[in-house]
């Protein structure tokens, strides 16, 4: 597993999505998830974790250049 594919808890998702100061609410992870929608996750038993380079990909992947730029359509 490289250094990008470390796993992180919800709370640690948050932060790397949000930021220290302002991270992503848990619960908008967990709309997300119900709505297939947001980074891909893994479930370990009841656990659910999100690799690293999974979060950096949907970062990537969200991107504008305009404020009329849609971007990727949701699922």
């Amino acid at each position: 597993m490289s250094k990008n594919d470390i796993l992180l808890d919800e709370n640690a998702a948050c932060k790397v999505l949000g930021g220290d100061e302002k991270p992503l609410s848990p619960k908008t992870l967990q709309s997300w998830r119900f709505r297939g929608y947001g980074p891909p996750w893994i479930a370990v038993g009841r656990l659910c974790r999100y690799r690293l380079s999974d979060l950096e990909a949907f970062l990537n992947g969200q991107i504008r250049h305009s404020t009329s730029d849609r971007g990727h359509t949701c699922r």
